[in-house]
Formats: C-alpha cells, sequence, structure tokens
C-alpha cells in the first residue's frame, strides 16, 4: 500500500513540475518575442530622434 501511495504522490509531483516546465517555457518565449519586438523599434526610434 505504502508503495502506491508513493508512486501517486510522485505522479502529482511531476505533473506540478510539468505545469511549472511550461509556465517557465511561455514567459521566456513572450520575452523573447518583446525583446525581438522592442530591438527594432528602439532602433526605429534612435533613427527618428
Amino acid at each position: 500500500m505504502k508503495q502506491i501511495t508513493v508512486t501517486n504522490q510522485s505522479e502529482s509531483f511531476v505533473g506540478e513540475e510539468q505545469i511549472l516546465v511550461w509556465m517557465e517555457f511561455l514567459l521566456t518565449f513572450l520575452f523573447r518575442g518583446f525583446l525581438l519586438l522592442a530591438i527594432p523599434v528602439f532602433i526605429l526610434a534612435i533613427n527618428l530622434l
């Protein structure tokens, strides 16, 4: 019985870890996209000034 509860706990833990990894991936993806958009806009702004 103990082994079954341990495996269930580890599975839920893995699920939580996966969610954290996905959140981190989405944040980094959005951040990179933001940088890719911001850099050309920044360059254009400097050229206009």
